[in-house]
C-alpha cells in the first residue's frame, strides 16, 4: 500500500528553481522594505566620484559635472566623513542661477582642494572666500568649481564647455602639487566623464540607488575597519611621491595655462592663480622648487599669483590644524580660511573687486 507521500507529485528541478528565485525576490524585497523602514538609504556614498552625474540629459543641461540636488555623506575614511550638497546646476555649494544678474562673480577652478576634501560645504575655500567678501555695495559670488582628480588639461575643458556659461568675472585658479605629475595620464577625468555617459550602466546606477547598496557599504567599510584596525588607506605628502620627469610636463603646464588666460580674455574675464601649500614644503621637510616652478610658470605667461605660504608657516604650530593628518593631507576648514584671507587681501590689494 502506498504511502501519501509517496502519492505526492514531485517537484520537476525548473519549478524547484522557479520557486528558489521566487523565494529568493521575495526575501530581497522584503529586506529592502526593512532597511527602508530603518531609515537606509540616507544617500551616503564611499567616494566623490559616486556624485558624479551619470544622466545624458542632465549633465547636458547642467553646468557642473555632479548628479544636480543630492546631498550625500561620503564616508571614506570614516574618521573624516563630511557632507556635500550639489545645486541644480551640479555644482557644490548653495543655489545661484546661470544668469549672475548685478553680482560680481568668482569662479574658483581646481581639483579636490578647491571642491574641499573631507570639510562640509561651509567649510570650503570657495564658501569661506565669499563669505569674507560679503557686505558690499555690489554683491560679490564665490562659485566652487572643484573638482576631485582634475588637473588643468580637465579644467580648460571644463571652463571651455561649461564654465564660461556662468560668465565671470574673474577666475581663481588653485593649483596643487600633484597636478603637474596628473598631465601624465592616459585619459583624464573630465574626458572619462563624459564617456561614461555614453555607456550608462543602468542595473548599476539601479543597484546604487537602493538600501541594500548602502547597508552593503556600511558593512564593507566595518569589514575593512576590523581587519586592518584602521579605517583608512594609507597617504603621504604629494612631495614623497615617485620622482618623475617634470620639465616636458611644465612645459605642456605652461601651454595649457595660456590657454586658460586666452579663453578668459575673449569672455572679458580676468584670470589669477594660487597654490595649496603642501605640508611639506610648510615644514621645510624637502627641497623642492614644484611651487616656485608653478609661481616662474605663472610670470612668464603674466598670469598673477598669490601665495599663502606665510600664513600657513605662522599658524601650524599643530598636527591636524591645517591638514588631515595623519590620514590625508587635504586642508582642514582652517587651512582653507587660511588660503581665503591670503586670497582676499590679495584680491583686495590688486583692486581685483569693484569698489
Amino acid at each position: 500500500m502506498e504511502t501519501p507521500t509517496e502519492n505526492a507529485p514531485k517537484l520537476s528541478r525548473k519549478r524547484k528553481l522557479v520557486f528558489s528565485l521566487v523565494m529568493l525576490l521575495g526575501f530581497v524585497l522584503l529586506s529592502e522594505a526593512g532597511l527602508r523602514l530603518a531609515g537606509l538609504p540616507t544617500g551616503r556614498v564611499r567616494s566623490i566620484s559616486r556624485l558624479w552625474n551619470t544622466n545624458r540629459q542632465t549633465f547636458e543641461q547642467s553646468i557642473g559635472v555632479f548628479t544636480p540636488g543630492v546631498r550625500s555623506k561620503v564616508s571614506w575614511p570614516a574618521e573624516l566623513a563630511y557632507t556635500v550638497s550639489v545645486n541644480s546646476l551640479g555644482l557644490r555649494g548653495r543655489e545661484l542661477p546661470i544668469d549672475k544678474g548685478p553680482a560680481f562673480r568668482i569662479l574658483a577652478l581646481g581639483d579636490s582642494y578647491t571642491f574641499g576634501f573631507y570639510v562640509d560645504d561651509e567649510e570650503t575655500f570657495p564658501h569661506q572666500l565669499e563669505a569674507m567678501l560679503a557686505g558690499r555695495s555690489q554683491p560679490i559670488e564665490v562659485v566652487n568649481a572643484g573638482c576631485g582628480r582634475y588637473c588643468l588639461a580637465d579644467e580648460l575643458d571644463f571652463y571651455r564647455e561649461r564654465a564660461r556659461q556662468l560668465q565671470p568675472d574673474l577666475v581663481v585658479l588653485v593649483f596643487c602639487g600633484n597636478d603637474v605629475m596628473d598631465l601624465m595620464r592616459d585619459e583624464f577625468v573630465y574626458e572619462r566623464q563624459k564617456r561614461e555617459l555614453a555607456a550608462p550602466n543602468l542595473p548599476k546606477e539601479l543597484w546604487e540607488r537602493t538600501a541594500w547598496f548602502e547597508a552593503s557599504l556600511m558593512a564593507t567599510l566595518a569589514i575593512r575597519k576590523w581587519r586592518s584596525g584602521v579605517e583608512h588607506d594609507a597617504v603621504i605628502p604629494i612631495h614623497l611621491e615617485p620622482h618623475y620627469e617634470r620639465a616636458p610636463l611644465w612645459q605642456r603646464y605652461r601651454e595649457l595655462l595660456i590657454e586658460l588666460r586666452d579663453a578668459c580674455e575673449a569672455d572679458g574675464c580676468a584670470l589669477v592663480a594660487t597654490w595649496y601649500p603642501d605640508a611639506a614644503i610648510v615644514r621645510e621637510l624637502v627641497d623642492d622648487p614644484l611651487f616656485e616652478d608653478f609661481e616662474k610658470v605663472c610670470a612668464e605667461v603674466e598670469v598673477p599669483c598669490f601665495s599663502a605660504l606665510e600664513k600657513f608657516r605662522a599658524a601650524d604650530d599643530a598636527p591636524g590644524k591645517l591638514w588631515h593628518e595623519p590620514i590625508d593631507f587635504h586642508g582642514t576648514a582652517e587651512g582653507n580660511r587660511l588660503l581665503a584671507e591670503e586670497a582676499r587681501g590679495f584680491l583686495e590689494t590688486g583692486k581685483w573687486l569693484p569698489q
